[in-house]
C-alpha cells in the first residue's frame, strides 16, 4: 500500500486547510518548525531553478507568487488510473496577498498517443451508422437536437477504408483531452499538459478524490452527498463542463469567506490534522503553515475582491453559488427531463438510495472475498457512506483488513501507522466506540510485531 509522503491542503477547501494548518498558537508543540514567508519564497524559487536546470530551461526570474495546482481525481471504486476531473491553479501573491484561481476545464484538448487511448470504448458499428444519418442543427426550443430534413452533403461516396479512417479520427479527437491524459499517460504527463494550457509551471500539486471531498464537506457541516453532486454536475448547463469548473472555483472562494474564521482557535488543531490526512501533496507542512499564517494575517476573509477567478481557455460562464440550505435548488426538475433525453446507458434512473445500496453491497462483497483492500483504503472510500454507523463499521473493517495484510507481509510499522492514524482520527472526532476498536487493533498489532521480533531474535 502506498503511503502518503506529504499531506496538506485539499481541493475545494484548499484555503480553509491552509488556514487551519497555519493558525496554531503553539506551533512547536505540534512538530511545526516555523518558516517565514521569505523562507518559503526562497525555497520555492530554488525548487523551480533546480527543476528547470534538469530540463535545460535555465533560471527562472525571482517571483513572490507561489503556484499550487489542485486536482480532483475522478477515481471510481474499481478504477486504478484516475482522471483529472477538476483542475484549478491557486496563484498566491506573497507581496499583495491576493489569490488568483485559474480553472481549466477537464475536456480541454491534450495530445495523447493514439495507442494509449481506450479503444474498447469505440462502438465502431454505431459510429459507422452515424455517418449515414442526416446532420443536426441547434434546437429552437433549447431542449435537444433535431434532424435536418435534407440528406447529408458529402463530396462523394466514401470507400470502406475512408469510412473507417473517419471514424478513427473522430474517436481520437473525442478522447484527446486533459482528464484522459492523466488517466492514460499518468499524472506527471497530465500536469505537463495542464501547465501548457496555463502558460506557467506549477510549484506544488495537491490531489484529492471523491471520498475525501465528501469527508471534508461533512466535517465542515455541509451536505456531503448533495455538495458533491453540485460540484460535479454539468448536464443541465448549456455550456457543460466550463460552467461546472467555474462553479467549483466559486465554491472554493465562498468557503474562504464563510468558513475561514471558525478555524482561528487553536483548539481546531486536532481537527486540522484530520483534514491534513485526507490528501496527497508535495507541499510540506511547514510551507503550508507559513503561507496560511500570512494569509490569515492579511485578513483575506473580509476582502473577497482579493480572490479572483479566471479560466483557460476562456468561456462565457455565469456566477453560481452553492446553497447549503437548498443544495440542489438549481437542479430541481432537471433530472426528470434528463431521463427523456439521454440514452439508457448514460442515465440509469437510479436514486441516491439505490447508489448507496450498491456501494455498500460492493464493499461488503470485497470484504467477504480474498481480494486485497489496500486500494479502497487508499481512496478512503468509506467516506462515501452516508449513514454514520455504517460508515464507521466500514472504516474499521477496511483498516483492520489492510493493517493485518501489512503485518502479515512483514510491514509491521506500516500496519501500526495505519491503526494509529485511525485511533487519532476517531479520538479527535469524539467517536468513542470506533476509537476503542482502533486501540484494540493497535494493541493486537503491537503484540504481533513483538512476537515476530522474538521469533527472529531481533
Amino acid at each position: 500500500m502506498r503511503r502518503r509522503a506529504g499531506r496538506a491542503l485539499i481541493i475545494f477547501v484548499f484555503p480553509i486547510l491552509l488556514m487551519m494548518t497555519g493558525f496554531f498558537a503553539t506551533a512547536s508543540a505540534f512538530g511545526v518548525h516555523e518558516k517565514s514567508i521569505e523562507d518559503v519564497v526562497e525555497e520555492t524559487i530554488a525548487r523551480r531553478s533546480d527543476e528547470n536546470r534538469q530540463v535545460g530551461a535555465g533560471e527562472l526570474p525571482d517571483s513572490g507568487t507561489i503556484r499550487v495546482l489542485l486536482l480532483g481525481l475522478d477515481a471510481r471504486k474499481e478504477d486504478q488510473e484516475p482522471h483529472c476531473d477538476a483542475i484549478h491553479l491557486f496563484a498566491i501573491d506573497t507581496t499583495r496577498w491576493t489569490v488568483a484561481i485559474t480553472s481549466v476545464p477537464r475536456g480541454t484538448y491534450a495530445y495523447i498517443p493514439k495507442e494509449k487511448l481506450d479503444w474498447e470504448k469505440l462502438d465502431k458499428e454505431a459510429a459507422l451508422k452515424k455517418l449515414d444519418e442526416p446532420p443536426i442543427k441547434p434546437p429552437e426550443d433549447g431542449v435537444g437536437p433535431v434532424p435536418v430534413s435534407e440528406p447529408a452533403k458529402l463530396p462523394a461516396p466514401l470507400t470502406p477504408a475512408q469510412r473507417d479512417e473517419l471514424v478513427e479520427r473522430a474517436f481520437i479527437s473525442q478522447e484527446s483531452y486533459l482528464a484522459n491524459a492523466c488517466a492514460f499517460m499518468g499524472l506527471d504527463y497530465g500536469v505537463k499538459k495542464i501547465e501548457g494550457v496555463l502558460g506557467t509551471n506549477v510549484d506544488y500539486r495537491v490531489t484529492v478524490g471523491f471520498s475525501q471531498t465528501m469527508g471534508v464537506l461533512r466535517l465542515l457541516g455541509l451536505p456531503a452527498t448533495e455538495g458533491l453532486q453540485w460540484l460535479r454536475h454539468r448536464q443541465s448547463y448549456a455550456i457543460g463542463e466550463p460552467q461546472r469548473s467555474r462553479n467549483q472555483a466559486t465554491f472554493m472562494k465562498d468557503l474562504v469567506v464563510a468558513h475561514i474564521d471558525r478555524f482561528k482557535d487553536p483548539v481546531a488543531v486536532p481537527l486540522a490534522r484530520v483534514f491534513y490526512s485526507f490528501v496527497d501533496t508535495d507541499v510540506d507542512f511547514d510551507t503550508a503553515y507559513a503561507l496560511l499564517r500570512a494569509l490569515i494575517a492579511s485578513d483575506i476573509s473580509t476582502h473577497p475582491e482579493r480572490i479572483t477567478l479566471s479560466m483557460k481557455p476562456p468561456y462565457p460562464t455565469v456566477e453560481r453559488h452553492f446553497d447549503p440550505q437548498h443544495p440542489l435548488s438549481d437542479l430541481e426538475g432537471f433530472y426528470a427531463s434528463l431521463a427523456k433525453r439521454l440514452p439508457e446507458k448514460d442515465y440509469s434512473g437510479a436514486t441516491t438510495d439505490d447508489v448507496r445500496s450498491e456501494l455498500l453491497a460492493y464493499l461488503y462483497g470485497r470484504l467477504a472475498s480474498a481480494q486485497p483492500v489496500d486500494d479502497l483504503v487508499e481512496k478512503e472510500i468509506w467516506l462515501q457512506v452516508e449513514d454514520e454507523v455504517q460508515r464507521e463499521h466500514m472504516h474499521f473493517a477496511l483498516v483492520e483488513r489492510a493493517a493485518h495484510a501489512l503485518s502479515d507481509g512483514g510491514d509491521a510499522e506500516g500496519a501500526l501507522d495505519l491503526a494509529t492514524a485511525f485511533v487519532i482520527e476517531k479520538e479527535t472526532l469524539g467517536l468513542d466506540a470506533s476509537e476503542r476498536q482502533g486501540r484494540e487493533l493497535l494493541a493486537g498489532l503491537i503484540r504481533e510485531r513483538d512476537r515476530a521480533a522474538q521469533e527472529t531474535g531481533e
